[in-house]
């Protein structure tokens, strides 16, 4: 039998975030947990992924390791060098900063949803499209696997708006472009 999987209900994730609002964070949720965001979902498993924007995770380490003792969580070094806050129980808060993403057009992070929060505070949440592709991306990086990316594609189904995928693609360039349709193709999405 399998390893099991650490969860948090949608409202634990939903403080989570309202938490790193009031701690002064400015971020965008990515990952599985925007999905299950976008898709009011029940749960998110194993991790919270979260681009910061500031404090920079790689330039303000010192934040993220206090916010670790605050919430009472081991610090670790996640696959991109960034905080990774982890809980008892294996769930983990991932953050990864701007600048460790060299490769990422700046542009795919100005494509989120603004999603209001039940005590009426706004995150902003990638889009099901800006998802996809990040999630392409580290797939092709090796930092993320093409099981991940097939239940992403699996998850969003017929939601994901094809043009918009057409349009961020161009965000990159040729060569990259040409590795994430085959990544996206290869993962069941045509």
């Amino acid at each position: 039998m399998g390893e099991k999987i650490a969860v948090r209900e949608l409202r634990e994730i939903h403080k989570l975030l309202s938490l790193l609002i009031d701690k002064g964070v400015d971020y965008m949720v990515t990952g599985g947990a925007a999905l299950s965001i976008l898709l009011n979902e029940k749960t998110v498993e194993e991790d919270l992924d979260i681009i910061a924007f500031s404090p920079d995770p790689m330039l303000e380490e010192d934040f993220y390791y206090d916010l670790s003792v605050e919430l009472g969580c081991e610090y670790e070094k996640n696959s991109l060098g960034g905080p990774k806050l982890i809980f008892e129980d294996g769930f983990s808060i991932d953050f990864f900063s701007v600048s460790m993403n060299l490769e990422v057009p700046q542009n795919i992070l100005q494509h989120y949803e603004k999603v209001r929060l039940p005590d009426g505070k706004i995150v902003k949440v990638a889009s099901l499209e800006a998802a996809l592709l990040l999630k392409a991306q580290a797939v092709a990086w090796e930092t993320a696997s093409e099981e991940e990316l097939e239940s992403y594609v699996a998850r969003i189904g017929k939601r994901i708006n094809k043009s918009k995928i057409d349009k961020l693609l161009e965000l990159y360039d040729e060569g990259v472009r040409k590795t994430l349709v085959r990544v996206i193709r290869k993962a069941g999405f045509s």
